[in-house]
């Protein structure tokens, strides 16, 4: 029962495992935010001048204390660095390739480069990789080191949880870790399932028809045969039971056809099925926006290629009565995902736009994870670096403001990133 349900299980959660992985929330809660009050008093009293990762339960101390270093023992081995001016993070030793499996470089490691940083291996004075640092010291990922995208203007690194897209620690991906770090999960792994069952949760049916064929499939039915004295069972007494189950029958006066009790069951069905549509959501009070105050739409927008994990960027500006005054187009390489595509465009277009000095701003996106991320509402560790940049830009503009806006009103600037695309030649091997 305690097994997913993608496992063939019921979902409970088993209840030690759950307990870590809430006490978990409590640990990240003290590594993301260590000046506040709470981190903050705790380090006077047990971990002065330590990392909280380092710290080990002494031999007395109290019960909370002990809970949450229960919490920072779940978290060991899964947390990593999403880069941002790299100063924070030791080359050779820390989790930040997120590409790579486990994210520590493997290889040789030189005297001298054991305490080296990722902020050694940008160019002097900027914060772009310098390629010949990379291919001297990590000559077999020196690609995927490349196409991390740290912070052009300072941002600091941070911390991520590596088991979730966002680097944002969950209390359901933490038990999932809890689970295998108690050898429940293996064990459930090793017996043999059924793949129908994963897709039995996703059909529209009565759950308690879900829970029916679950049951059936596990042998959980109380039918004769798994009552454990059925083989010790007096059988002269079972006509008794027949003769109550005749009388029962008779006591319903009225016999159903075939074709009546078939009409019931589907009239049923149909009822069902039209009790569980969502109510509509109800209209939101609009909020203030700074519309009225902005002079200037930026429309950013990106085109990606898998195959050669290039990009062409593009971006327009237009007047508050949508006539376009400017724009431009530039091409990336090394870039791992179209996400990380929207995201470069948008950076590069509010840095033109402050060397046109423009002040009132509005930048739009047909990505919503982008702008959704901007907001604050969603995380992405491959974006972090941008997002730093596109918070500390920002702070140029008396004005700004992110909107998602549909594909069909940047179709203009697709034209124009797909055509950046297809000028890129690719580097010969």
């Amino acid at each position: 029962m305690t097994k997913s349900k993608r496992d063939g299980g019921l979902g409970f959660r088993e209840i030690q495992s759950f307990n870590d992985a809430l006490l978990a929330k409590v640990s990240w809660r003290i590594l993301k935010s260590p000046t506040s009050l709470l981190a903050r008093v705790l380090a006077e009293k047990y971990y002065h001048n330590q990392d909280f990762l380092t710290v080990n339960p002494p031999a007395s101390c109290s019960h909370g204390w002990r809970g949450i270093l229960i919490g920072q023992d779940l978290l060991k081995g899964h947390i990593g660095w999403a880069i941002g001016d790299g100063k924070s993070v030791l080359a050779w030793q820390d989790s930040w390739l997120l590409s790579e499996v486990g994210g520590v470089p493997m290889g040789p490691i030189t005297e001298e480069a054991s305490n080296m940083k990722v902020s050694d291996l940008f160019k002097h004075q900027s914060r772009e990789w310098d390629t010949e640092k990379v291919d001297k010291h990590f000559p077999l990922i020196s690609s995927s080191i490349r196409s991390i995208m740290p912070s052009k203007w300072g941002g600091a690194d941070k911390r991520i949880w590596l088991n979730h897209a966002s680097g944002n620690y969950s209390a359901k991906s933490g038990y999932y870790i809890a689970l295998q770090k108690n050898n429940l999960a293996t064990q459930a792994m090793q017996e043999p399932t059924q793949e129908w069952i994963k897709e039995l949760w996703n059909v529209e049916m009565s759950p308690k028809l879900k829970l029916l064929i679950w049951k059936i499939l596990h042998g959980a039915l109380p039918v004769w045969n798994l009552v454990p004295f059925a083989g010790n069972i007096d059988w002269s007494q079972v006509s008794s039971f027949d003769r109550g189950w005749s009388l029962a029958l008779k006591a319903i006066k009225r016999n159903f056809s075939a074709q009546e009790t078939i009409t019931k069951a589907i009239c049923d069905a149909k009822e069902w099925k039209e009790a569980q549509h969502v109510l509509p959501p109800k209209n939101k009070k609009p909020q203030a926006s700074h519309s009225s105050r902005i002079e200037v739409i930026c429309r950013s927008d990106a085109a990606w290629k898998k195959e050669t994990k290039a990009a062409g960027l593009a971006w327009t500006f237009s007047d508050r009565s949508n006539e376009r005054f400017y724009s431009h187009t530039v091409t990336c390489e090394l870039v791992i995902s179209s996400l990380v595509a929207e995201g470069l465009a948008m950076p590069s277009a509010m840095e033109q736009a402050i060397d046109l000095q423009l002040k009132k701003v509005m930048s739009e996106s047909d990505s919503l994870q982008l702008i959704s991320s901007i907001k604050g509402s969603s995380d992405f560790a491959e974006l972090h670096g941008i997002l730093l940049d596109i918070h500390l830009l920002s702070f140029y503009f008396d004005v700004i403001a992110f909107r998602f806006s549909h594909q069909n009103f940047l179709a203009f600037k697709d034209g124009l990133a797909k055509q950046a695309l297809r000028g890129i030649v690719p580097n010969p091997v």
